[in-house]
């Protein structure tokens, strides 16, 4: 997402970015399960998901 929209509505930048790209409606919503999955993984295996669930 543009930083501008971040800086407007005065919201933190997000944690992950997933780099799903443009396409259609179905297209990029498999493309952010398949991102969202590898990135759940990915904080699983490395011990984060608690903590960042916690937001510690």
């Amino acid at each position: 997402m543009s930083d501008v929209f971040f800086q407007q509505l005065d919201i933190p930048q997000p944690d992950y970015h997933l780099s799903i790209g443009s396409g259609s409606h179905g297209s990029q919503t498999g493309k952010m399960l398949e991102a969202m999955s590898r990135q759940i993984v990915r904080l699983y295996y490395g011990r984060d998901l608690v903590r960042s669930l916690l937001g510690k």
